[in-house]
């Protein structure tokens, strides 16, 4: 199952993390919602029927409701 990296946003600073050293990369960056959707359209191609959102903490993301919505559609 693929991962796709939607932000780098994290309120936490958990000793397990693997993205801490993203994280640690200074200025939030959230995934654009175009390079979302040329994510979920890489996907659909690809016949990929599962995919994790991750980050920092993906429910931080703006337009997480939105992106899982769009997920859930394609």
């Amino acid at each position: 199952m693929p991962n796709i990296s939607i932000t780098r946003r994290c309120r936490r600073d958990c000793a397990f993390c693997f993205a801490a050293h993203e994280r640690s990369r200074g200025a939030v960056m959230d995934m654009t919602r175009a390079v979302y959707e040329d994510a979920l359209a890489l996907l659909v191609r690809s016949r990929v029927a599962d995919v994790r959102m991750m980050g920092g903490e993906p429910t931080e993301h703006p337009a997480f409701a939105e992106f899982v919505r769009r997920a859930l559609e394609r």
